[in-house]
């Protein structure tokens, strides 16, 4: 019954006075580990186009300068850097899967951002454009009616 109150003839463990500290050797191959393990982390994330544009989208603004982008075309760079913040944090929320089909193009793979290589004019300015195209490439036949 005493050591139920903390009484009883139990002591407190002490450490010992001197603990044991690691050698230089171990410290050495713990950076070694440490600093492998942030290499090899950086490698992965930079296998793939859309890895890259994750970890861009993902980090503050300010860290963005230094994200590694050599994957991605001149296209799907101007793209990523034109999105706004709230599309940034739309294009961090989503897999990886949506994101690799955004910079190929797919439409509508990511919610109300256009992908890589769409037009992101509104689509009544678009069709005038391609309207105004196309009847300039037909030959006005007007000029061609004889008078009567």
């Amino acid at each position: 019954m005493d050591g139920v109150f903390g009484g009883g003839s139990g002591g407190t463990v002490m450490p010992p006075s001197e603990l044991a500290l690691p050698e230089a050797d171990e410290l050495e191959v713990a950076r070694y580990t440490a600093k492998s393990e942030a290499t090899a982390k950086t490698a992965i994330q930079s296998l793939s186009p859309a890895l890259q544009v994750f970890r861009y989208a993902s980090v503050e603004e300010f860290d963005r300068y230094d994200a590694d982008l050599s994957l991605l075309g001149p296209e799907q760079k101007q793209w990523l850097r034109s999105l706004s913040e709230d599309a940034l944090r739309t294009v961090a929320a989503a897999d990886l899967k949506r994101i690799d089909r955004a910079l190929r193009g797919e439409q509508f793979v990511l919610k109300d951002i256009n992908s890589v290589g769409q037009d992101s004019r509104p689509t009544d300015i678009a069709f005038a454009e391609r309207l105004s195209v196309a009847r300039a490439s037909v030959p006005d036949e007007r000029q061609n009616v004889r008078a009567l």
